[in-house]
């Protein structure tokens, strides 16, 4: 359970055992030998050595980041969790052990946890994953009429995002947009819409585009009032 070294220094090799050490003095001319016998207690070490790192390190909205850990003393895996004060922030990816995904931005900590054995008490490590803005994908921009004639109009809209940003619509071309989302024809041609969706606190801008064909009208047919009797010098309109 222990070791002594030559020097007198003794060494706890084992956890939660007794060791029984004599000590001796051996005596010199003047005082005769005397001996001592101690009785030591040991307990569970302490682990040390310990490091956590993720990967990547900073992670931005709906990233995931692979978490690992090495040192301690015992052999087992470490197992991950986040803490209490950041599940707003993150949270473990389910089905998996070591793999953290991002949900708002802010300060993901998480902590390694050792196991303990026979010899060394378990551990815990925390690391902090700096979480920033997410990017959305381009717009996917819908018109509820496409292509238009001319005098028509359409309701634009988007996909729906993770974003809580305003979204906002602007034309260039024989259109023009009315009521935040009514694209309104003014003449034949081809219309380029661009819908953009602020930033948030969690995700930068996005934007898409839409190009709308603006086909010309049919016109009504010509009425035409046939006039007789007319005589050299009269005029019609």
């Amino acid at each position: 359970a222990c070791s002594v070294s030559a020097t007198g220094k003794v060494t706890a090799l084992l956890a939660n055992k007794t060791c029984e050490i004599t000590v001796k003095n051996i005596g010199d001319s003047n005082y005769e030998a005397v001996e001592k016998d101690i009785a030591l207690t040991t307990t569970l070490g302490t682990q040390t050595g310990i490091s956590v790192t993720a990967s990547p390190a900073t992670l931005a909205v709906g990233g995931t980041s692979v978490l690992s850990a090495s040192g301690g003393q015992t052999s087992a895996d470490a197992t991950f969790s986040v803490d209490a004060g950041s599940q707003n922030v993150c949270e473990m990816v389910q089905g998996s052990t070591n793999q953290v995904t991002a949900k708002t931005v802010g300060t993901c900590k998480v902590t390694a946890n050792l196991p303990a054995n026979d010899n060394y008490a378990s551990a815990a490590k925390s690391w902090d994953i700096t979480v920033t803005k997410g990017s959305l994908a381009g717009l996917n921009v819908h018109a509820s009429k496409s292509p238009l004639v001319f005098g028509e109009s359409a309701t634009l809209s988007t996909d729906a995002t993770n974003s809580t940003g305003a979204l906002s619509y602007q034309v260039s071309g024989p259109c023009r947009i009315d009521n935040g989302n009514e694209l309104v024809t003014q003449g034949a041609g081809n219309c380029l819409v661009t819908a953009t969706q602020a930033a948030d606190d969690n995700y930068t801008q996005a934007a898409g585009t839409l190009s709308v064909t603006v086909e010309q009208a049919t016109q009504a047919a010509l009425q035409i009032t046939p006039v007789t009797g007319m005589k050299p010098g009269d005029s019609v309109t």
